[in-house]
């Protein structure tokens, strides 16, 4: 029995412990806070085993079909609640329910007499003690809703060689964004003119500068290519303009297919606010569905709930008669996405009564290595919500053989090779310095297996690895972040501030140009599932790469034939020194990708053109099947 506990979540201010009692942190900010202070304290997730973690993931994937009988809140055949992202909806409640879950364990083994507690917690442990021995802390909260699984948005540059990030409101960002693309839209006549006598290829959600071959290829289809980005500008920067322009592609004006008065508008609205409202004040049988072990997960999954779909309400109903207007009047051959979770998709795929054809082209690489299949797949976002496009563009016989194994028809899946590498060829530099680029993959925490000992167990790891590299004559270190929205993004960029200032580090930019000048290639990434597709990249521009982990929950990992080089974060870092200062064993690496390349690449150099003939022949494939 402990007679005092504290437990505290998101909390700076707390700054001494005056009746020594055992103190517990629910996140890696305020254990950052007490330690900086030398103040005591243990992690929430130590009362957690592995497998409870486990269950509890299985718990939340098995209930994210929640949403799917509210007929109530149909509108226009698409049913609201579905449009979240279900990616987005286990990345935000996994944590909570572990939170909750803790708790439980926290009380039960500790069985403290009083408990103090940060107010963000407290209704919490109210669910499992009595309220009397509980008591609220007065300390301010810090804000932790921030980028992607919040209403806001990162933006993200580098002043001079650090990266910077800003949060703006969605819609702030929505409005800016509308007049950015008007503005460039107009100038450079890229704006989509409805023709009958053509049918369109919908591009959903893609980054036109990063796909320049498969663009060329688009200008010599017999449809017309249409981009349509709700989330993030299609004429973001000038290369996408450029591809745009030159090959006739074209961006859809949402505005031209939203025809609703603001008074019609209005009245819908309010109409579904208040259904809304009615389905959260009748959910006695969402409370049985979000509880385990008779532990009650839904006042909290709620709140979060009420709060995201009263903001994204609007935008919600806006962008289903968008789509609705969209699939009704332009002539569509096939809809593309890399993606099936975003909301856009959502809508578009909900909204598509008419079954056109969808297809989705594979955007990252980590399938490498069938020793790790079995356990990658329960990770993939098929395994956790299944498949819904009609056809898989693959990138070659790895992947074809990853989603063939574990139950994709194969009709469904067609290896085009990947676009986006197309242009990428072996490169030599000629440093006067041997350039090494540390690509590190952010903590993302799909699993729920990563904890707070996790984030410093990695950042030692990261930080032994730069120091090994500084040892090395002659050598020059840029760190290249993961260019995705995380949370872990920004611990990683503070820690290099702080314990490497003297390095580039960089997020944005992009990693091709940063490769290509690079004489070696360091991945690292906390998770076995997860590995960025930076390494196929360092693979395909001919250079040597070394991937890092900190995960040992594979004792027996055997090392790849060829290829890049796989070695533990925990005992094997001196292999890097070993290898960087033996141009041989470098050699040797290099010449090994030759032979793994085509296990993970078709294609290569005229995939974009296999993918437009899949696109623009899909209704022969539909036929044959």
């Amino acid at each position: 029995m402990t007679n005092n506990i504290i437990l505290l979540d998101s909390v700076d201010e707390f700054s001494t412990n005056p009746n020594n009692s055992k103190i517990i942190v629910f996140d890696y900010l305020t254990h950052k806070n007490l330690h900086e202070k030398n103040i005591p304290h243990s992690f929430y997730d130590e009362y957690l085993s592995d497998d409870e973690i486990k269950e509890l993931f299985d718990f939340l994937n098995s209930r994210y079909t929640w949403n799917q009988n509210s007929s109530n809140l149909v509108f226009e055949g698409v049913n609201l609640l579905q449009i979240i992202s279900p990616l987005e909806f286990h990345e935000t409640f996994l944590p909570i329910i572990k939170k909750i879950y803790s708790i439980k364990n926290i009380l039960k083994t500790e069985n403290p007499n009083n408990i103090q507690v940060s107010r963000n917690l407290t209704i919490i442990v109210e669910q499992f003690v009595d309220k009397k021995i509980i008591k609220e802390l007065p300390l301010s909260l810090r804000t932790t809703d921030k980028g992607f699984n919040s209403e806001q948005i990162e933006i993200r540059f580098n002043i001079f060689n650090k990266p910077i990030t800003l949060y703006l409101s969605k819609k702030l960002f929505s409005k800016l964004k509308l007049v950015q693309e008007n503005v460039i839209c107009k100038i450079f006549n890229l704006w989509y003119k409805p023709d009958k006598s053509r049918k369109v290829n919908l591009i959903l959600e893609f980054n036109p500068a990063l796909f320049t071959s498969l663009l060329n290829e688009f200008k010599n289809s017999s449809n017309t290519s249409v981009f349509f980005n709700q989330r993030r500008s299609t004429v973001w920067n000038w290369k996408s303009i450029q591809n745009l322009r030159k090959n006739n592609c074209k961006v859809l004006n949402p505005d031209n297919f939203f025809r609703t008065d603001d008074k019609q508008f209005a009245i819908i609205k309010l109409q579904y606010e208040s259904k809304l409202k009615h389905f959260w004040e009748n959910d006695e049988k969402l409370e049985i569905l979000f509880s385990k072990d008779h532990i009650q997960f839904w006042p909290e999954i709620k709140k979060k709930l009420v709060s995201l779909y009263n903001s994204r309400l609007e935008d919600y109903l806006k962008y289903v008669i968008i789509s609705k207007n969209l699939l009704n009047e332009v002539s569509l051959n096939t809809i593309l996405s890399i993606s099936e979770s975003g909301e856009n998709e959502n809508i578009i795929r909900l909204s598509n009564k008419k079954k056109i054809t969808t297809c989705l082209l594979q955007h990252s690489f980590f399938r490498y290595d069938e020793q790790l299949y079995d356990f990658q797949w329960r990770y993939e976002n098929e395994s956790m919500y299944g498949f819904k496009s009609d056809y898989y563009l693959l990138w070659g016989n790895a992947d074809y053989d990853f989603y063939s194994k574990f139950s994709i028809p194969k009709e469904k899946l067609i290896i085009t090779g990947s676009p986006k590498h197309d242009t990428y060829f072996p490169i030599k530099t000629a440093n006067n310095k041997k350039t090494v680029l540390l690509a590190i993959m952010p903590i993302t925490n799909v699993s729920g297996l990563c904890r707070i000992q996790t984030y410093l167990d990695y950042e030692l790891m990261l930080d032994k690895i730069v120091q090994i590299l500084k040892q090395i004559n002659n050598v020059n270190v840029i760190i290249k972040l993961h260019p995705g929205e995380n949370f872990s993004n920004m611990l990683l960029n503070q820690f290099f501030k702080s314990v490497h200032p003297d390095i580039l580090v960089l997020q944005t930019n992009p990693s091709k140009e940063l490769i290509e000048s690079a004489d070696l290639l360091i991945h690292t990434g906390p998770e076995f599932y997860e590995v960025s597709t930076i390494i196929l990249e360092g693979m395909l521009l001919g250079k040597p790469v070394i991937d890092v982990y900190l995960n040992e929950d594979f004792e027996n990992l055997k090392q790849l034939n060829n290829g890049f080089l796989r070695i533990s974060g925990n005992n094997d870092l001196d292999k890097i020194k070993k290898f960087i200062t033996d141009e041989s064993l470098l050699e040797k690496l290099k010449q090994g990708t030759l032979t793994q390349l085509p296990k993970y690449i078709s294609n290569q150099n005229n995939a974009s053109l296999h993918a437009k003939n899949f696109l623009d022949n899909v209704d022969k494939q539909n036929t044959s099947n």
